[in-house]
């Protein structure tokens, strides 16, 4: 599975944040959550693939605050 932060206006008009974790820094979403919108669709609106361990640390650090 590929993950990918995505900007927070992004999130909101894919209907995303509600069941993903994220601020207004972005939201950390999933390949699947990408799919009917397109992923190169996305990463032209400013999306960022990351690994699954960056992924984990953005949540990690999201859920200290």
């Amino acid at each position: 599975m590929q993950y990918y932060l995505i900007p927070a206006e992004l999130a909101e008009c894919l209907g995303l944040t509600s069941f993903r974790r994220g601020n207004t820094n972005g939201y950390v979403v999933t390949s699947g959550d990408l799919a009917p919108y397109g992923i190169s669709e996305a990463l032209a609106d400013g999306a960022q693939p990351l690994t699954e361990d960056e992924a984990k640390e953005y949540i990690k650090n999201i859920n200290k605050r």
